[in-house]
């Protein structure tokens, strides 16, 4: 499960009918495609070019106050110029777990702080956000664009419901489909297709499997820093 096969057996039949966010607002049929990037942007790089192969286009969704990785990084700032060459879209994956309850205000403080770092990076700027791990006050905002960008759980792209009827969303959290396998049905003509970079690789894993490729991508990326900006530490590499 989860290996670059067999995302592309997933969605290359949607592929015709993939539209971007923008696109989808006044679609009557839409496919969209999103990533949330929790942990990895070297995934995230690797899987959009994978997509760009097979002409799948998609929308990158990277954390701006994230613990995981800094996006203004040098390195991490080519990776977002390189997701949007091979034409994809970039957004703001938007952290809001710090906040109990909806208020107006102070939410729209927040959204303008995490997009400023994303804006100042892309020259054109974002236009799309995708909440992370919303919460029901969250969803029970119904609305397509806040603070002037478009929302990824806004009424036009996701259903907030138990049954929906117009608008089909499948999602891959926690290296699982909850809401089933990405695949068509006959009632809904309308789809929202989230995959984090982070869940897929190139072989089949489980869910440890990949805590453990994961975890040990960082714990590299980390020592490649640390004999980057630190003689010592070489040395210490070498007596440990």
């Amino acid at each position: 499960m989860f290996s670059y096969k067999e995302y592309l057996d997933l969605m290359l039949p949607f592929r015709s009918f993939l539209k971007s966010y923008d696109q989808a607002l006044d679609s009557e049929r839409f496919v969209i495609s999103r990533h949330d990037v929790e942990f990895d942007p070297n995934r995230a790089l690797e899987l959009a070019k994978i997509e760009n192969d097979a002409g799948l286009k998609s929308t990158y969704f990277f954390q701006s106050c994230s613990d995981a990785y800094n996006i203004t990084s040098v390195s991490n700032r080519k990776i977002l110029a390189e997701i949007e060459t091979l034409g994809h879209e970039v957004g703001l994956h938007l952290y809001v777990s710090h906040l109990k309850s909806y208020d107006e205000l102070t939410f729209n403080k927040e959204v303008s702080l995490q997009t400023a770092s994303l804006n100042q990076i892309l020259p054109n700027g974002i236009k799309t956000f995708s909440v992370h791990r919303p919460k029901s006050w969250f969803l029970e905002i119904r609305k397509d664009v806040i603070c002037s960008l478009l929302n990824a759980y806004g009424p036009s792209f996701f259903e907030y419901g138990e049954n929906p009827k117009e608008i089909k969303y499948f999602a891959d959290s926690m290296h699982r489909w909850n809401y089933g396998v990405p695949e068509y049905h006959e009632n809904f003509k309308k789809y929202q297709i989230l995959t984090h970079p982070d869940e897929w690789f190139e072989s089949p894993n489980t869910q440890h499997q990949n805590y453990h490729l994961t975890y040990r991508a960082h714990c590299e990326n980390f020592n490649k820093t640390m004999q980057a900006e630190n003689k010592v530490f070489e040395t210490y590499e070498k007596i440990r």
